[in-house]
């Protein structure tokens, strides 16, 4: 997205992003906390009852033109205050209400649908969940922290399974905020990798070592059962040469 740096009296210039057919959510945010910083946005959103300063709606409305290409620029340049071209931006790229509303659901049924997999890490499945809280809140609806929670937890692959029993445990999940949910499940993330780390470099020397044992074990039986039967041999041989054996016979025989 390519941006245009804007000084406000000499200082250091703010970068406002350029619109673009396929931006326009990512750009309204920007540009949104960019006039606030300026101090002009309550010129687009006054207010209930408050007057618009001339001033600063003539300068929001200015900052907002040098922001949108010149094919748009050409149809919104006959609005009078910043808000009539905010309000004709906004209704051009995300429609009527009842556009609005389908596009709502449609992004209910891709929040509903979406799941955590196995090879993404807590920060990229979180980035998902709030680049979504973001387009609702452009077309006028709320995710609430708390929807945003539950879907997190229920939404973590199972081996996640022990710090979401914790958090349920232990936490009011109508109260606790989104980014503490995943602070704590990054903290069992970077916990979980660093014991994995730990383990797999003597996990090839363990294997080994059982490998070993095994062998030895199987070794040790196969000496003991052909040692016995050598033994027992040996045993009988002697039995036949020495006086012991011959005098044992010889009992038998008396």
């Amino acid at each position: 997205m390519s941006s245009i740096p804007v000084k406000e009296n000499g200082g250091v210039p703010f970068p406002y992003p350029m619109l673009s057919p396929h931006n326009y959510t990512m750009w309204a945010i920007k540009t949104e906390a960019i006039l606030d910083a300026q101090g002009v946005w309550e010129a687009v959103e006054p207010a209930e009852g408050a007057q618009v300063d001339a001033k600063k709606d003539k300068k929001a409305r200015a900052y907002i033109l040098q922001c949108v290409p010149e094919d748009i620029l050409l149809q919104i340049a006959t609005k009078k205050t910043a808000k009539e071209v905010w309000d004709s931006l906004k209704t051009r790229y995300l429609g009527s209400d009842r556009v609005k509303k389908a596009r709502v659901q449609t992004l209910k049924s891709e929040f509903d649908a979406l799941r955590m997999k196995e090879a993404e890490t807590i920060d990229e499945f979180a980035g998902k969940l709030s680049a979504l809280s973001s387009k609702f809140s452009t077309l006028g609806a709320t995710l609430e922290d708390s929807s945003l929670v539950k879907k997190l937890l229920d939404s973590v692959p199972d081996k996640f399974f022990p710090i979401v029993a914790g958090i349920e445990q232990f936490y009011d999940l109508e109260s606790i905020p989104f980014e503490e949910a995943i602070g704590r499940l990054k903290a069992y993330e970077e916990r979980t990798l660093r014991l994995r780390s730990n383990t797999n470099g003597t996990e090839g020397e363990l294997l080994l070592t059982h490998a070993e044992w095994q062998m030895r074990q199987k070794g040790s039986s196969v000496d003991t059962s052909s040692g016995g039967k050598e033994r027992g041999s040996n045993s009988s041989n002697r039995g036949k040469g020495h006086g012991r054996g011959r005098g044992h016979g010889r009992g038998r025989g008396t």
